[in-house]
């Protein structure tokens, strides 16, 4: 079931169209935490030629923590669009438009936060054959887990996790999770009160 667009301050785009390569039945919804630039469309890379950020991924089945997640980024001033899918096996479909013989002109997000248990394939299954992938070599993997358990992050470690974190994290630890090129630099008012940019 899509989730309620009026929930909170998010806005929620359900069921956009699938990328070239990805069975067309998949639902997959993107959190807007800003509004794209009117036309502009993602390529390659941290930043397309309309200036719009990288997007990022979440992989969970359950929609009220992807949601918290979501709501924590805006909180943390992150503008990136957020990708869900709600198990391995609709993260798998698209994230292999990336990698030979495939080709794509879809961007590829710069991190992805990533559930372990899932129906299908888990978050380890993912993990497992995306690193693997010298395609998306560049794409950061948080795993976010449900449950603190020492034996779970050291399998996500040996599997090549950026990081491993319960959930959910709070605002500020979720924006230093993400590399600092694909996020905007945040605002703040200097001694007289002006915006200025954080570097």
């Amino acid at each position: 079931m899509a989730p309620n667009p009026s929930r909170g301050n998010i806005k929620i785009s359900a069921d956009v169209r699938a990328p070239p390569g990805a069975r067309r039945e998949i639902p997959r919804q993107v959190y807007l935490l800003t509004q794209l630039a009117a036309g502009s469309r993602v390529h390659a890379g941290g930043m397309n030629t309309s200036g719009v950020l990288a997007p990022l991924m979440i992989v969970d089945d359950n929609e009220d923590d992807v949601l918290l997640v979501a709501r924590r980024l805006k909180e943390a001033g992150v503008t990136n669009s957020l990708l869900h899918f709600r198990d391995g096996t609709e993260a798998f479909d698209f994230l292999k438009q990336f990698c030979p013989p495939a080709r794509t002109s879809v961007q590829l997000p710069c991190l992805m936060f990533l559930d372990i248990n899932m129906p299908g394939l888990s978050g380890f299954d993912i993990l497992l054959w995306a690193r693997k992938q010298a395609a998306l070599a560049g794409m950061k993997i948080v795993v976010l887990s449900g449950a603190n358990e020492e034996w779970d992050a050291k399998i996500s470690a040996k599997l090549g996790a950026d990081h491993y974190v319960q959930k959910i994290p709070r605002a500020a630890e979720l924006r230093k999770l993400i590399p600092a090129a694909c996020i905007a630099p945040i605002a703040e008012p200097d001694e007289v009160g002006r915006s200025r940019v954080e570097r």
